[in-house]
């Protein structure tokens, strides 16, 4: 691989984002993800494999000096670690099966038209890997999430998480849908999943004010382009303390829905 090093057109940058310090690479060309693919591939088929990803042609880099993908025997505590001294330069480091499961979420990207995969762990002493395809060509539709109140949806919620990501409250049946969403898809997406939150005692505005907040801090303006601007809340009804809290966050259009309503904002 080193002497045949692959073109990879497209752009790596790094930048402070909503997670944490963010390593992004973009790339408006399926091609070039097949390349890339195949690197994960080599990395993960080749014990001594590596390659610094800003060495290879066509990567325009901003604000990174260097991106070294490694091989490595044993898996480290932190496998995107800084390097020593002022250019910005990372390591990130796997083991052969570790890059295989890599290489098992990276496969989801492709065919897909579109759209990112986070390949490492939030957490504040390291750095998130992001790959992201064709996202500003495709089409811009409202972004769009599901917060259920109703502690019994339970399996229903596992197809709703295949259209957008599920903000569902804990319960055992709903915690139950979880873990199926999760042991067949444990990537982290903005675009669908499922995530659960703790129940709202007593149902008050400032309650799922708070809720609101922390949806927005995941969907928001400052972590998705576009940002949100409609959630179907289930298990609720369009009036009382629920709707006001959505009004008083900009989400004032309300129309009924299957076991809801939905809020749009203006």
């Amino acid at each position: 691989m080193n002497s045949d090093t692959p073109n990879l057109n497209g752009t790596l940058e790094f930048y402070s984002g909503t997670y944490g310090p963010t390593l992004r690479f973009h790339t408006f060309e399926e091609s070039t993800l097949e390349r890339l693919g195949r690197v994960f591939q080599w990395l993960a088929s080749d014990a001594d494999a590596a390659l610094d990803l800003c060495k290879c042609p066509g990567v325009k880099v901003s604000g990174i000096g260097a991106l070294g993908l490694n091989t490595v025997l044993e898996q480290p505590r932190l496998p995107v670690e800084r390097l020593d001294g002022d250019t910005n330069s990372y390591r990130w480091s796997n083991t052969r099966d570790e890059w295989n499961e890599i290489m098992r979420l990276f496969e989801g990207m492709l065919g897909d038209g579109g759209g990112h995969q986070y390949f490492s762990e939030e957490r504040p002493d390291s750095v998130l890997i992001v790959i992201a395809y064709n996202e500003d060509l495709r089409p811009t539709r409202p972004h769009r999430i599901i917060a259920c109140l109703d502690p019994d949806a339970g399996p229903s919620l596992i197809g709703l998480a295949r259209d957008c990501h599920v903000w569902a409250v804990r319960s055992l049946p709903n915690e139950m849908a979880a873990r199926v969403v999760w042991s067949a898809d444990g990537s982290h997406s903005l675009e669908k999943g499922l995530t659960v939150f703790e129940p709202l005692p007593s149902q008050r505005a400032e309650e799922f004010s708070a809720l609101l907040d922390l949806i927005q801090g995941h969907h928001g303006e400052y972590s998705h382009d576009p940002p949100l601007s409609v959630i179907d809340v289930l298990g609720a009804k369009s009036e009382g303390r629920i709707a006001d809290a959505l009004s008083d966050a900009g989400f004032d259009l309300f129309e009924p829905i299957q076991g809801g309503f939905r809020a749009t904002s203006r």
